[in-house]
């Protein structure tokens, strides 16, 4: 008998506590004549066994309010997303839904209303209401999921935050814990003083209104960083404006009380934490969100990490032209989607970044590549570790909405000492954060050591620069190393589907005598016998073409018939031959057009033998 994965959800539910009711199949509509007795009472085992039974298809709801211990916020579209931008929302169980997602938070007692629309897109479930759950089927067909790691088992319910709170809960003064009395700063602020400071004050003012408004906007459950970029438009309105030094030690000093006076409230340890295991293993596989096919997934944290001079910023850029113009990796690996790209450079110019991103777009024939797919950010001063810039990075992602964050060079990314452990996690859990609030992934450049070359570690990922921690937050890497200006060696990391090592080549494209864009060229397998073989068979293709028949034999095309590799190897191949002075090529007119195409001719031979 196929189990019915609706009454498993639903019980589920119950035993975390909450209660439960069925509702339309692929709708919201409850399924029984009235659901108000539910509102104040949860459901029993037996009822709702008999529910599913009578409607084996039914969609699960989740009945919100006190009787759940839960309050939801319903996050509808971008406009609902654009609603949230800025406003603190603290890791809890979430639920992706057919056209956004729901956050469930922890009731905080009381009645908590549900008033429609309290921000654009944003609605709030709490008494008297409830939220279709997992694993139900939305009307435009999508399935109701629990993202990874943010299901009931996985994550802790969070308090709601401040400024939620404050829309739909009465406020009341301060409670210290402690008995310590409150800070002037925490104390609330009438409307037409607030507006008054908000205009900016006179010097001998600007330290305590500073604090005042820091205690308030703390209070409303901004971030640290949110609130001093916040204070910083506001001081460049005081006369004259704070140092900011000491803007920021203010900030953090209320910030530190704040904490001492509000310690967080320790989330209490569920009834039911886990789950029969058959549960685990007979649960749906995940789908990889690809965005390189077999080479970089969607949601991971990694890096290009490599010897100095081999071109890792090339190939930073090279994914970015890829991903936002839908166009093969390296020339070989899919891109199924044009995808979102920020783009971080914090060492090379704006001049070099322009020239090389024209040059890979010439090299692959992308015209231009659309605003809305990517944004950047040359030279800033842009550090991972400063509030500030995490305030505004933040801003970034949750308006743009990329899939894929990529930052250049890591040491210029941050204020830490890169080899002390500690700092490197306060760096590296800054980034998860990054990546857990965008569902992003994050590629950062990086170097290896100086003596990081081979035979120094037999792992790839031990090579870099750095405290080790570093290489335990890398998932999804590229690891470089060779010679610059020759093949280079790809030992690619991945939690899921491991390449073999390959190897890539900058390639110019040329228009006659004028370089006019560059190529990153896949050139295969990197092992030893198979480069060989390549070479060989290359080789005894250009000589065979020789011996005679169509011009068409010498070129990449026919090259690619006679060998059986792709046009990419060929070209690589064929330049290590003629460095090595064992073919030699030349620009012949080819078709009715008279095409200029690069036929490849042995060193020793005329182009015009045999043609």
């Amino acid at each position: 008998m196929t189990e019915n994965k609706g009454l498993l959800a639903a019980l589920r539910y119950d035993l975390l506590g909450w209660g439960v009711i069925p509702v339309l199949p692929g709708g919201k509509r409850p399924l029984i004549p009235s659901w108000k007795e539910f509102q104040t009472r949860r459901a029993t085992a037996e009822e709702i066994h008999c529910w599913w039974e009578t409607w084996p298809d039914a969609n699960v709801a989740v009945v919100t309010g006190g009787v759940s211990g839960l309050v939801v916020l319903d996050v509808d579209g971008p406009v609902g997303r654009a609603s949230i931008v800025g406003k603190e929302l603290p890791i809890t169980v979430s639920v992706k839904t057919g056209k956004g997602f729901h956050y469930y938070y922890r009731h905080p007692g009381g009645v908590v209303g549900s008033p429609p629309g309290i921000l654009p897109g944003l609605d709030i479930r709490g008494d008297g209401a409830y939220v279709v759950a997992p694993p139900s089927i939305h009307e435009n067909g999508t399935i109701y999921e629990w993202p990874f790691p943010l299901s009931p088992e996985d994550t802790p319910l969070a308090d709601m935050p401040n400024w939620l709170r404050d829309m739909v809960v009465p406020t009341a003064m301060p409670v210290m814990s402690n008995g310590l009395a409150p800070h002037p700063a925490l104390l609330p602020l009438r409307a037409t003083e607030y507006v008054d400071l908000l205009n900016g004050v006179e010097q001998g003012r600007r330290n305590a209104t500073a604090a005042r408004l820091a205690g308030r906007l703390l209070a409303k459950g901004h971030a640290r960083a949110e609130v001093i970029a916040l204070l910083s438009v506001w001081n460049e309105k005081n006369d004259p404006p704070l140092a900011h030094d000491e803007l920021v030690r203010v900030v953090n000093s209320i910030a530190h009380r704040e904490a001492v006076n509000h310690p967080p409230a320790v989330t209490p340890a569920p009834k039911i934490f886990t789950k029969p295991i058959g549960e685990l293993l007979n649960g749906p596989e995940p789908e990889t969100d690809w965005l390189v096919k077999d080479l970089l997934e969607k949601g991971m944290i990694g890096f290009i990490a490599g010897e100095p001079k081999l071109s890792k910023s090339w190939l930073g850029l090279d994914l970015l032209v890829a991903l936002a113009s839908g166009t093969p990796f390296m020339g070989h690996f899919e891109v199924a989607q044009k995808r979102k790209v920020l783009y971080i450079q914090e060492e090379d110019g704006a001049a070099m970044v322009r020239k090389r991103i024209k040059h890979l777009m010439a090299g692959r024939g992308v015209a231009e590549i659309d605003d809305v797919l990517c944004r950047c950010s040359i030279r800033v001063g842009f550090k991972i570790d400063v509030p500030e810039w995490q305030a505004a990075l933040h801003h970034e992602l949750a308006t743009f909405g990329p899939d894929i964050v990529i930052m250049d060079v890591f040491n210029k990314l941050h204020t830490k000492e890169e080899n002390s452990q500690q700092q490197m996690t306060e760096v590296m859990n800054a980034v998860e954060g990054f990546r857990r609030a965008c569902r992003c992934s994050v590629l950062i450049v990086h170097h290896f050591r100086k003596s990081g070359g081979e035979g120094k570690s037999s792992r790839a990922n031990q090579r870099m620069r750095g405290s080790s921690v570093l290489s335990g937050w890398s998932e999804n890497s590229l690891y470089l190393t060779g010679k610059a200006g020759k093949h280079i060696k790809v030992e690619h990391e991945s939690k899921n589907a491991p390449q073999d090592p390959f190897l890539y080549l900058l390639e110019d494209v040329t228009d006659g005598e004028d370089k006019v864009g560059v190529r990153v060229v896949f050139a295969g397998d990197a092992g030893e016998f198979s480069q060989a073989e390549r070479l060989s068979k290359i080789l005894r293709a250009v000589e065979d073409a020789a011996q005679g028949g169509d011009l068409e034999r010498h070129t990449t095309k026919g090259l690619k018939e006679a060998t059986g590799l792709s046009e990419n190897t060929i070209r690589a191949y064929a330049k290590l031959l003629e460095d090595g002075k064992k073919i030699r090529s030349e620009k012949r007119k080819m078709g009715d057009r008279g095409n200029l195409v690069t036929c490849y001719f042995p060193a020793t031979t005329s182009s015009d033998q045999g043609v």
